[in-house]
């Protein structure tokens, strides 16, 4: 029997990128030696990977079973994020030999990150610097005491340590990088996605997420089309980071002499660096975000009106009822009110304020 890899993340480092390419090529991978359970993703190519195999110890039971069953000469390939921080009870199913692989993200870059995916997918409302202030410190950041407890269960050489920083990526390329992981050379045989999945909304798109999200039955349903507007967008404004250079710095001194050892010890690099991206805002380039102008609220509103018209108008609606009570921040959404939605559309909604789909009114 070929020894497992488990891909455990970290969390916010392509991890859906990953498995989504790995599922579109389940079969070319068994071709090459390596069996990919199959799993769902959701409607944005987002997926938990075999969170459902893996997760708690009665869904557990049935993976000795799966490794017997892999097809013969093939390795057992388990991706989820998050085995990274359950290495003991992953060991209570997986032998002391199966082969890690883990990506690892700047802290600061992934702080970010997490705060994007809160507001664009957890629906949170808290801005930056009170999500700051309200979360404790993510111990998950700590990366060389959790390589240390997954080294005390599996063997050490078996652990491959990857930055996720594009310069690092083979080819430029997480996807080419995680087929070298494997020691497979990508070749036209394989399917690439045709887009990012799950990209980070860009600072304005973020802004309008985090203020609609006083509207909690509009937190799903917006969120394509603001991921849409987002990726019209680009990165635009690309100087509004959410950490502060000076803020930057700081945070990153707590974890800087354990990032030199893991480099060292994990990866055998003698100079001790881990991440070589430059700091965001290092040129003088950052600036503090002003928050969204009527404008550009105004110009958002336009974009989701053309080109998402039923979200729109439910919108519009939430904004007209709540906007002008002062409720939160939602009257910051009130110039949405000069943009009409367009007639003769309409929404259904289930008990409980789920969005089932579309329909036209007569």
């Amino acid at each position: 029997m070929n020894d497992p890899y488990l891909h455990i993340g970290m969390p916010k480092t392509g991890t859906s990128s990953i498995q989504y390419f790995l599922l579109q090529n389940r079969l070319r991978l068994l071709e090459l030696g390596f069996w990919y359970p199959e799993h769902s993703c959701d409607a944005n190519f987002v997926s938990g990977g075999h969170q459902s195999l893996l997760h708690d110890e009665d869904s557990r039971q049935q993976v000795p079973a799966l490794i017997h069953n892999c097809p013969s000469g093939a390795h057992p390939l388990f991706s989820w994020e998050g085995m990274y921080v359950r290495p003991e009870e992953m060991r209570s199913v997986f032998s002391e030999n199966s082969r890690i692989v883990v990506y690892l993200r700047r802290q600061d870059l992934r702080l970010e990150s997490v705060y994007n995916q809160a507001v664009k997918r957890r629906g949170i409302c808290l801005s930056f610097d009170s999500y700051l202030n309200d979360t404790p410190p993510d111990e998950r950041n700590s990366y060389l005491t959790y390589l240390d407890r997954w080294a005390s269960l599996f063997k050490k050489e078996n652990i491959q340590v990857r930055a996720f920083e594009r310069q690092q990526f083979a080819q430029g390329n997480i996807l080419l990088d995680f087929l070298g992981v494997l020691g497979i050379d990508a070749d036209d045989s394989f399917t690439f996605p045709q887009r990012v999945v799950n990209p980070s909304y860009n600072r304005d798109a973020l802004e309008f997420k985090r203020l609609v999200n006083v509207f909690p039955k509009l937190a799903r349903v917006l969120d394509v089309p603001l991921q849409s507007y987002s990726n019209s967008e680009g990165s635009k404004p690309w100087n509004h980071a959410l950490l502060s250079p000076a803020r930057r710095k700081a945070f990153l001194s707590q974890y800087e002499q354990k990032n030199e050892a893991l480099a060292l010890q994990y990866m055998g690099r003698e100079d001790g660096v881990l991440f070589r991206d430059p700091l965001a805002g290092d040129d003088g380039t950052w600036q503090p975000y002003p928050g969204l102008s009527e404008e550009r609220i105004a110009e958002i509103g336009s974009f989701l009106s053309n080109r998402f018209p039923l979200e729109y108008r439910l919108l519009h609606q939430e904004v007209k009822k709540r906007g002008a009570e002062n409720s939160g921040e939602a009257h910051l959404l009130l110039p949405l009110l000069e943009i009409r939605p367009i007639a003769g559309l309409g929404l259904v909604w289930a008990k409980g304020q789920k969005f089932l789909g579309r329909n036209r009114s007569k």
